[in-house]
């Protein structure tokens, strides 16, 4: 009886050794797993901050943009303002301001026919899609991801083929209301005549210090807004890269679970058998 004992003594304390092993064993795995998943973790947060110093550096680059466009239209109103003096004092500027004031009379004639019949067109479903498909195309440009960049030229020539379409809607609508034909007529017509004659007397301005000083302002002020334009492409770009490596990163984090979760799954399959 007591050799019996000794043995069922004997063999329970195998199986709570082997236990004991077994459970250490999945311990000893489940830390093992357990760096890769904080690197892991650490790796996505250390993305998403990018991501966001990213997007923050966009912000930056549109408010850049569009105060060196506000500095452009500034600089320019007051090189036409001055243009405008300087022809006033020059020979022959009884003309050009004859000229000028006929191109104004032909915009105000034209502008209270265009409005009413351009505000129905804008109401209408056809452009309303057309406007709708249009900006859709403009937003994926900024969040196109890098993989993809071969597309932007595609979706650049989509843009210009909306915008297209969306005038030829326009048109349309005016070419119903011959009135409308006929003001339009008119101001390119003193349009043609105004440019013609100012740029006559392009020789004779460019000679005054102040117009030639003026304009090469307003042609550092637009190198800036272009430059301004190639910053935030650069910084969209960057945004696009950043949300491709937060995925990327997400996805790595899954693929790691889901190995973990099937080397479990092997482990407790490999008890039963």
């Amino acid at each position: 009886m007591a050799t019996e004992s000794s043995y069922v003594r004997f063999v329970l304390a195998i199986f709570l050794i082997a236990a004991i092993c077994t459970n250490a064993s999945l311990t000893r795995a489940q830390n093992k797993n357990q760096p890769n998943k904080k690197n892991d973790e650490a790796e996505i947060r250390a993305a998403q901050a990018k991501l966001e110093a990213a997007k923050r550096e966009v912000a930056d680059a549109q408010k850049d943009l569009q105060e060196a466009r506000q500095q452009v239209e500034k600089v320019r109103s007051s090189l036409i303002a001055l243009r405008r003096r300087i022809e006033d004092q020059a020979e022959g500027s009884g003309k050009l301001k004859q000229l000028h004031e006929r191109v104004d009379k032909s915009k105000a004639k034209l502008q209270p026919l265009v409005e009413p019949l351009l505000a129905e067109v804008h109401k209408s479903p056809e452009y309303l899609a057309a406007v709708k498909s249009r900006d859709e195309l403009r937003n994926q440009l900024p969040n196109l991801p890098a993989a993809e960049a071969a597309q932007r030229p595609l979706i650049a020539k989509q843009i210009a083929d909306a915008d297209a379409a969306i005038r030829k809607l326009e048109a349309a609508a005016l070419a119903k209301h011959p009135s409308v034909m006929q003001a339009k007529e008119a101001l390119t017509q003193a349009e043609g005549e105004l440019r013609a004659a100012l740029d006559a007397a392009d020789e004779v301005l460019l000679k005054d210090a102040k117009y030639a000083a003026a304009k090469r302002e307003l042609d550092k002020a637009e190198n800036q807004a272009d430059a301004a334009q190639g910053r935030l492409a650069s910084k969209q770009k960057a945004v696009a890269a950043a949300q491709n490596k937060v995925q990327a990163e997400i996805a790595e984090e899954r693929r790691e679970d889901a190995r973990e979760r099937e080397q479990k799954q092997k482990k407790k399959n490999g008890k039963k058998n």
